[in-house]
């Protein structure tokens, strides 16, 4: 595979386990503030984040001239 692919892989694992985290802290607390205080204390804890690159958190605005490969943008 090759570089690009591999970082998606890896993009989509971590987003798949936060996403995890933040079902299991919502899960757990009975108020969404309580649970969004929560996974965001486990995520940091855990570093997560770590593993995806920069251009993957980088956000680009609806309608802007940006590359779309940030969250905020459609990739190719």
């Amino acid at each position: 595979p090759s570089k690009d692919v591999l970082v998606r892989r890896i993009a989509e694992e971590e987003t798949a386990r936060l996403t995890e985290q933040a079902r299991s802290a919502l899960g757990q607390e009975e108020e969404p503030w309580s649970a969004l205080s929560r996974f965001l204390r486990m995520s940091v804890a855990s570093g997560a984040g770590r593993l995806l690159p920069p251009q993957v958190l980088r956000v680009v605005p609806a309608g802007s001239a940006g590359t779309g490969t940030g969250l905020g943008g459609a990739s190719g």
